[in-house]
């Protein structure tokens, strides 16, 4: 039979100092916890939060109506863009509507049956990339994104 352990040191003092100690311990996590967040919170104001990294979501995701055969099916893609210039990155933001209309008309126009293949979604990829980079020469004389990756892809 092993023996009970015993009171600690907190329990041996009397009722008001427990009190004490506790809140003492609590205040201090608080603190720590909010320092914590006032060293982080710059960053986050900075960008540096939830849009961190040279990717760009085209959000929401993009949904369309494809032809497959004689029926027609919903396309669901979800996209980012990989663009590692900052003020090439706000003139993406500023001309959002322009971008997505321009991904939107590439979409629609696709047969379901070819972007099936990772070769017509690879195929539907450059051409995304290029349609953007139309959308941003248009716009502006500045281009130079990197990429356009799906990462979410759904034909039903």
């Amino acid at each position: 039979m092993s023996p009970t352990p015993g009171p600690s040191k907190l329990d041996l003092l009397p009722f008001h100092l427990r009190a004490k100690e506790m809140i003492g311990k609590r205040l201090s996590l608080c603190l720590i916890s909010l320092l914590s967040l006032g060293l982080l919170a710059p960053a986050f104001a900075a960008g540096g939060g939830g849009s961190s990294g040279p990717y760009l979501a085209l959000d929401p995701p993009f949904v369309v109506n494809v032809q497959e055969g004689n029926r027609m099916r919903f396309m669901q893609v979800k996209a980012q863009v990989l663009v590692d210039d900052s003020g090439l990155r706000r003139i993406i933001e500023h001309n959002m509507p322009a971008v997505r209309d321009a991904f939107i008309l590439l979409l629609a126009d696709q047969d379901a049956a070819t972007v099936r293949s990772p070769e017509g979604r690879e195929r539907l990829r450059q051409q995304a990339l290029q349609a953007v980079e139309a959308v941003l020469g248009e716009f502006t004389n500045k281009t130079g994104i990197e990429g356009i990756y799906f990462t979410d892809f759904v034909i039903q």
